[in-house]
């Protein structure tokens, strides 16, 4: 009985350790809240307000205010603008078909890396309206690993609520 309790109490804590880095953590950030697996860490990511990832994938938050979309010509907090908007100015707008639904729009696309020939990263976009902004969140991974990520891209973006 003595030595069962040792192994027993390591397989406890080995099961421990496996629930733990295999859930998920909700976050609550000022205008949005949201949930990702818990093994993933905040990134420092030019421009971004929020980031966090792990070695294989990434997930960027943006909050676009309404001074911040005046800038750009954008006069109200039309999704719809905002998307066609980043589209053009991104020379993307005949490339990428959009999704819209009320008050959000989605859409996916290929990326090169810029600093690595032959990197490609899958990127799912998702703009969300807000009381006095417009969201936008963008998941990466790996381009190889995109069938494998598509799914819980969905479970990310679904988990997502906006003030």
């Amino acid at each position: 009985m003595k030595r069962c309790f040792p192994m027993l109490l390591a397989l406890i804590l080995i099961l421990s350790l496996t629930l733990v880095s295999c859930g998920t953590t909700r976050y609550e950030k000022q205008g949005i809240s949201f949930e990702l697996p818990s093994s993933f860490e905040q990134r420092a990511i030019e421009n971004a307000l929020y980031a966090y990832g792990d070695e294989e994938s990434y997930i960027v938050f943006n909050k676009h205010t309404k001074s911040a979309l005046a800038a750009q010509g954008i006069t109200t907090l039309d999704v719809a603008a905002f998307i066609d908007h980043a589209l053009t100015e991104n020379g993307m707008k005949d490339s990428v078909e959009v999704e819209y639904g009320v008050d959000r729009a989605e859409f996916s696309y290929i990326a090169a890396d810029s600093d690595t020939e032959g990197l490609l990263y899958y990127c799912y976009s998702l703009a969300i309206r807000g009381t006095d902004c417009i969201w936008m969140v963008q998941m990466f991974c790996y381009a190889s690993l995109a069938s494998d990520y598509i799914p819980e891209f969905d479970k990310w973006a679904a988990s997502i609520v906006v003030d």
